[in-house]
């Protein structure tokens, strides 16, 4: 056959925009109804290449499960990947009650190499990173003319056992409430499993004893592989006339949904990421007007996250992922905080050294604790990383220096604030203790006394003192004798006191400037 491309439909129904998403503003906060996610969007879209003997393809799931290519050697059919519209997997089967219906959903049809014994085609699906487990199946239809060899890989490439490829079970879709129309001249038949070491076979044994058992119609078989896998392969060797078996493969798919709240205004370009558990970025949602963002269909499985866009968020904003565990219901209330900080800088001046100037920081609510720093050998200093918020900035300085202001009050709203530069200056030298403005009210100092040892002579004397008393020449016991050790005695008291009073009223002085 001529070599042919076969391209699947692309639903467009994993484009992640954001619709009339229903939201309620209440006190402040938004509360997003997320899409729902339809039961049947597990199923992949598949795309196929090449020609008979030789095609290869991949199938496009939900966000989230890992990619999936495939390669097979099978004989070529007329049409490779049927849409689901005549033949399907109705919900009232057990794959269809974990999937949901795959009702115009894509498969693949797949037939042996050849039409002959001997000849098996094998159709090998490569996983790009370890499949998850519990989430996901594969099931594999109209088993009847044709022998079905399932095995597979894990995730470090070892052969995975017939157990661990997890049979769930066989069943027949036709008859199914909700089923597609099958010939009812056709048996229902249920194939025959059998689970060995190294896989799991699938046959109607009574074909090709009974050519009526090599035409059913819906016998199949699903699984849940319960370990990761790395490769999936399924074989298809003859047994009768032109078989050909189906397969479908989903996952469990949910939407995932949210708020981002911002302390600050964000711009328009605003969007969240989903991230798989090795933390790749899987898949990116905007964020609307109201804050509100959604995943319409993320594949099921445990390790997900969702954080805001670093390139998106404002200069200084930042937020932390939040986990998310996809399983069986749409995930609502995966909201995200942004939260904004800025820089405060300013300047110390003044006419003394700048470097090294203790500053603070103290939240005016106490919140979060005061910060500190010092300043640069030119005055600067600055607080990286300050959250909205009312602050005080106060700077430290040594004896003899004040400070102006003595503190400035500053308001950190969505923007760097303005501060005003502190102004030091030198109030006294600490080497002197001078006294530049005196007090009036100070006392005055006494004024110094007559010198004892040189006292003044009479007026008209001529400076000698003549005895009187006994002619010895003694003084009478009239106390004169002691006269000039009084005086000096007096004198020294009164300069002391007018010391004592001067230093008293200076210390005042400087006190009150204090």
């Amino acid at each position: 056959m001529e070599a042919m491309t076969l391209r699947a439909r692309q639903s467009g129904r994993r484009l992640l925009t954001i619709g009339a998403a229903a939201a309620i503003v209440s006190a402040g906060l938004v509360q997003v109804a997320p899409a729902q996610a339809a039961p049947s969007d597990g199923y992949p879209d598949w795309s196929i290449s090449g020609g008979s003997g030789a095609f290869t393809g991949d199938l496009e799931f939900p966000v989230g499960f890992p990619e999936v290519t495939f390669a097979t050697d099978t004989l070529a059919s007329g049409t490779m990947i049927p849409g689901g519209g005549s033949t399907w997997l109705p919900e009232s089967t057990s794959f269809g009650a974990e999937f949901g219906s795959s009702r115009n959903q894509e498969y693949i049809s797949v037939r042996p190499a050849g039409n002959r014994a001997g000849a098996p085609s094998t159709t090998t699906y490569t996983f790009s990173s370890p499949s998850p487990v519990g989430t996901w199946g594969f099931s594999l239809g109209d088993v009847d003319a044709e022998i079905l060899g399932v095995t597979a890989t894990d995730a470090d490439g070892n052969p995975v056992s017939g157990e661990q490829l997890g049979l769930v079970e066989t069943f027949n879709y036709c008859g199914q409430a909700g089923g597609p129309s099958c010939d009812q001249s056709q048996a229902f038949a249920l194939p025959t499993s059998t689970i060995s070491e190294t896989g799991v076979a699938l046959e109607e044994l009574g074909c090709p004893t009974s050519q009526d058992l090599c035409d059913t119609a819906g016998a199949s078989a699903w699984f849940s592989p319960t370990v990761p896998l790395k490769t999936l392969s399924i074989t298809s060797e003859w047994k009768s006339g032109f078989p050909s078996y189906q397969t479908w493969f989903s996952t469990r798919a949910q939407s995932v949904g949210g708020a981002v709240a911002a302390d600050c205004a964000l711009d328009g370009s605003a969007a969240v990421q989903l991230l798989d558990a090795a933390g790749a970025v899987v898949a990116t949602a905007p964020v609307d007007g109201q804050g509100a963002y959604v995943f319409p269909v993320v594949a099921g499985g445990t390790g997900y996250s969702v954080r805001v866009d670093p390139s998106t968020l404002p200069t200084g904003a930042t937020s932390t992922a939040v986990p998310v565990e996809v399983a069986r219901d749409d995930v609502a209330g995966v909201d995200l905080a942004v939260t904004s900080t800025f820089s405060v800088t300013g300047t110390v001046a003044g006419d003394v050294d700048l470097g090294g100037v203790p500053v603070t920081l103290t939240p005016a609510d106490d919140a979060v604790p005061a910060r500190s720093t010092t300043t640069g050998a030119s005055g600067d200093y600055g607080f990286a990383e300050v959250s909205n918020g009312e602050y005080i900035l106060t700077v430290e300085t040594g004896e003899g220096v004040d400070v102006t202001p003595q503190q400035q009050r500053i308001t950190v709203d969505c923007a760097v604030p303005e501060v005003s530069s502190f102004v030091l200056t030198v109030t006294e030298d600490p080497g002197q203790d001078p006294d530049p403005d005196p007090d009036p009210n100070d006392p005055e100092p006494p004024p110094p006394s007559e010198d004892p040892t040189n006292p003044s002579p009479p007026p008209g004397g001529d400076g000698s003192v003549t005895p009187t008393g006994s002619e010895s020449g003694a003084l009478a016991a009239t106390g004169a004798a002691s006269a000039p050790v009084a005086l000096m005695t007096a004198g020294a008291a009164a300069i002391l006191l007018g010391m004592m009073a001067l230093l008293t009223a200076k210390a005042r002085r400087r006190s009150q400037r204090l």
